[in-house]
């Protein structure tokens, strides 16, 4: 591994803690509807104040972070692989 590759891999490797920290949320209403609510710590999920009298607390939309994940994990491998010395 040289040091361009190293360099991709801390970066890739930093990318995907940073995302896992900080996931996508969304609020489900009903059972067809989804609304956004964006990306937040962890730990200190966004609430959906409009559901009155609840104060729902929103949920990791995860089909989003895998898509997330699976693509930084790719181009992370791709560019490793551009850099592979000959």
């Amino acid at each position: 591994m040289n040091e361009n590759q190293r360099k991709v891999l801390i970066i890739t490797a930093a990318l995907l803690i940073v995302m896992l920290l900080f996931p996508p949320f969304e609020q489900r209403v009903g059972q067809y509807l989804s609304i956004n609510m964006g990306y937040s710590f962890l730990l200190d999920p966004p609430t959906y104040v409009i559901t009155y009298p609840r104060h729902d607390k929103a949920t990791v939309n995860l089909s989003q972070l895998g898509l997330q994940l699976f693509i930084v994990t790719v181009a992370g491998g791709l560019l490793s692989f551009a850099f592979k010395s000959k």
